[in-house]
This record gives structure tokens, sequence and C-alpha cells, in this order.
């Protein structure tokens, strides 16, 4: 696994005085094999299928909702362990954490990248060309947090505090001069940090 600060040269790209909006995450490039990224999405493959048929518990699966979806701004979410919807956590039962996700979590611990063991997760699932609105996680949840792309392509993700779809499946930073960046995120790859910044 390699790991390196968002600040590096490369990573990301800041604009104006303000510091960065990336400064305290960490990149941890090639974080899990080809066979436990293969293992976690065939767990979340089966479950994706169960929840569109109705099969899973209810605050399991979600689709976008239809405003979003026609919007391009939305994604299916498996949530397991505990389910979040719209910026808090919801009181409704959901599936536990699955072995193979289970096994990502305590890595995401055993390799430093969190303090513990996460007990719970969602999985967000993106057709091309989706995406979510700047937003700032609620502050309720506790940091740090990690993400982890299990591909197939690369996770686009911009901080800012003034950011815009610009309606080819990017963003644009609409601030004078506030920081801004983005990143890539690589199949396999993990993102861990603790600060609050508007996000993409």
């Amino acid at each position: 696994m390699k790991e390196r600060s968002q600040q590096m040269a490369g990573c990301a790209r800041a604009v104006g005085a303000s510091p960065s909006p990336t400064q305290g995450l960490r990149l941890a490039e090639g974080f899990i094999d080809a066979s436990a990224c293969e293992a976690a999405l065939r767990v979340v493959c089966a479950a994706l299928c169960e929840g569109r048929a109705g099969r899973l518990p209810a605050g399991t699966y979600a689709p976008p909702p239809p405003a979003l979806a026609r919007r391009l701004q939305g994604r299916e979410q498996l949530c397991f362990g505990a389910r979040v919807h719209s910026n808090r956590v919801d009181a409704r039962a959901v599936a536990p954490l699955p072995q193979a996700l289970a096994e990502l979590a305590e890595k995401l611990s055993r390799e430093g990248l969190l303090p513990g063991v996460p007990l719970a997760c969602s999985a967000n699932l993106y057709s091309p060309g989706n995406w979510l609105p700047p937003h700032v996680d609620s502050r309720a949840f506790a940091r740090p947090f990690a993400v982890v792309s299990l591909g197939p392509a690369p996770a686009r993700v911009a901080f800012g505090a003034a950011l815009k779809h610009d309606g080819a499946g990017g963003v644009t930073d609409g601030s004078e001069g506030a920081a801004f960046a983005e990143l890539s995120l690589a199949p396999r790859s993990a993102r861990a940090g603790a600060r609050p910044s508007p996000c993409w």
C-alpha cells in the first residue's frame, strides 16, 4: 500500500491564500488487493440485486430519488450496520455489515487510516455522469471517516466552498480565490480524513 498526503504535488490543486480543503486527508493507493476488491464487489452487487428486488430490510437499499435522478444528482445506496439518509442516521433496521466489507473495515483500522473498526458502511453506486451536489457530511458523524473505491473507474472528488456542476460531468470553482481542490480516487484506493470541507 502506498500512502501520501493530499498536499503533495499532482494530487490536488489549491487556489488563493485559504488553507487547502484537502488538508489532513490521507490517500492510500492500492489499499486493497484485487481479490479483496473482487470479494467486496461480489457482496455489493449481490446486495444491489436483492435490494432492487425488495428482498433486503427496508432501510438497506435506496434508489436515487426521482427528482434527483432526473438531474443526474443521485446514486443507489446500500447501508450496512446503520442507515444514513439526508445527512442523518435513520432508525430503520438494515442488514448487518457483510464479512467482505467487515474485513475492509478492519483493514482501515489496522493500517492506521481510522482509529477504530467501523461498524457500518454505505456503498454508493453511481451511474456514468451521475454526481452529488456539494455538501458537508453532518458534524454529528464521528471523524475521521474513510472512502474506499471499488472501481471500476476512478472516482473524482472535488473540495471547495463554491462548487458548481459544469453540465459535462465535471465541476468548476465558483468562488473568488477560495481554496479549491480536485482529486481522483483510483480503484482499490482509500481516502481518510477529518475535516468537514464542502465536497462534491
